[in-house]
């Protein structure tokens, strides 16, 4: 296990400029064999004085999350939170995730390889909540056993580094990847990763497939159609250039120059479009948002 390639840069979706964040997180890199399931461990802390209570928002990739933490979280005065731990697993919020932080305290997660979470339950993937869910109740018949193993080791487990050996141990007894759900994974990756794909039959010609195969397999492996995931790759994108350019104290006068550039390269037809997309889902034009981010700048 390794960090290396993860701590030396921003979590792209974190919704928020780097060192001004109310809570750290770090990730750490999975074993080698593990890498086809499991994209990175992390942790967040988080240390807030009494009476103080702080939103964390963040974009949602095109995966699920399973995570040890206090469910529903606690919302107080600011002491120790008292809530029980649990493992939940959460889909893919199609808004962005928020979460009010309150206190001292922390969660450990295991972000997923696209699709993996289709292996861990019966229901339709589309039934997990983007809010959460305890994991225990959504396990397949066959994981289920070892699922309560899993969160009795969690529980159990002094250290970090003691939850990914626990957490490492349960995924090393999946069988490995399908051909389909290689394809799936391959897709995403081509959706959000490469800046000359701006449409899904540049995917589905690189893969071999039909729109409507890719289509049918996102469907049941991710429950998210092929262009809600290049519209989400898009979105992480733009929103990651813009915390950028907040943090270097802003675009100033060629602001407007700025967005129809950043519209433009990450394949929006225009800024009125990047604009219309950003709004919808993170509820505040770009360019407001951007003031935002620089006036938490200017706080520092």
């Amino acid at each position: 296990m390794t960090s290396s390639g993860l701590a030396d840069r921003p979590p792209r979706g974190i919704l928020g400029l780097p060192g001004r964040l109310p809570y750290r997180v770090t990730r750490t890199a999975p074993s080698d064999r593990l890498s086809w399931c499991i994209d990175r461990f992390w942790t967040s802390e988080w240390e807030l004085p009494p009476g103080r209570a702080v939103t964390a928002r963040v974009l949602p990739h095109p995966t699920v999350n399973l995570t040890w933490e206090r469910h529903p979280p606690s919302v107080g005065s600011g002491g120790p939170a008292t809530t029980p731990r649990q493992l939940i697993i959460t889909g893919v919020a199609r808004g962005v995730f928020t979460r009010t932080l309150t206190g001292t305290d922390r969660a450990f997660g295991i972000k997923l390889r696209p699709g993996v979470a289709r292996l861990l339950t019966d229901v339709a993937i589309t039934e997990l909540s983007g809010n959460g869910q305890p994991a225990d109740a959504v396990w397949s018949a066959a994981l289920r056993p070892t699922g309560r193993e899993l969160q009795d080791a969690l529980a159990a487990a002094p250290t970090d580094a003691d939850r990914i050996t626990a957490a490492e141990s349960f995924f090393a007894a999946i069988d490995g990847p399908s051909e389909r759900l290689t394809t799936v994974q391959h897709g995403v990756r081509a959706l959000i990763g490469d800046p000359a794909v701006r449409r899904v039959t540049d995917v589905t010609t690189r893969l071999g497939v039909s729109e409507r195969t890719l289509q049918r397999l996102f469907g049941e492996y991710l429950g998210l159609s092929p262009g809600w995931v290049l519209r989400r790759g898009r979105l992480h994108a733009a929103a990651e250039r813009l915390i950028q350019l907040a943090a270097a104290a802003g675009a100033g006068s060629g602001r407007r120059a700025v967005l129809a550039e950043v519209a433009a390269e990450y394949g929006y037809a225009d800024q009125a479009h990047l604009t219309g997309d950003f709004t919808k889902i993170i509820r505040m034009p770009p360019n407001s948002w951007l003031n935002t981010l620089i006036a938490e700048h200017a706080i520092g």
